[in-house]
């Protein structure tokens, strides 16, 4: 059973990265407010909200991995190129901290403020 959980798993995770998971999308109900219609129209997030619907009806360890591996996956996906850098540096910084990682850190938050005020 394990075996088969964990095979179902990489298959989800797959299939989502190849696209397939828009083949949910026939079933997902739309979403309110124009960014959140535009995320739920994607295959990504087809698949968080089936795997959230049958991780509350059948709760499971495999299904909770396949929901915070697909959350992350749109997490990443979510980032733009500056924010992505913001947070590795926070991270470096957090591991390793110096002061050339918070000079770093702090000229990239002025960057995506002046960006962000546009």
């Amino acid at each position: 059973m394990r075996v088969t959980r964990r095979a179902l798993v990489w298959f989800l995770a797959a299939g989502v990265a190849a696209g397939a998971g828009t083949a949910f999308a026939s079933s997902a109900q739309p979403a309110s407010g124009a960014a959140e219609g535009a995320a739920s129209a994607t295959g990504l997030a087809n698949a968080i909200a089936h795997v959230q619907a049958n991780e509350a009806s059948h709760p499971n360890t495999g299904l909770a991995n396949a929901l915070q591996q697909l959350q992350a996956n749109q997490a990443k996906k979510a980032r733009t190129g500056l924010a992505n850098a913001i947070a590795h540096v926070q991270a470096n910084e957090a591991s390793h901290p110096n002061t050339g990682l918070a000079n770093a850190l702090t000229h990239l938050q002025a960057n995506q403020t002046k960006h962000n005020s546009h």
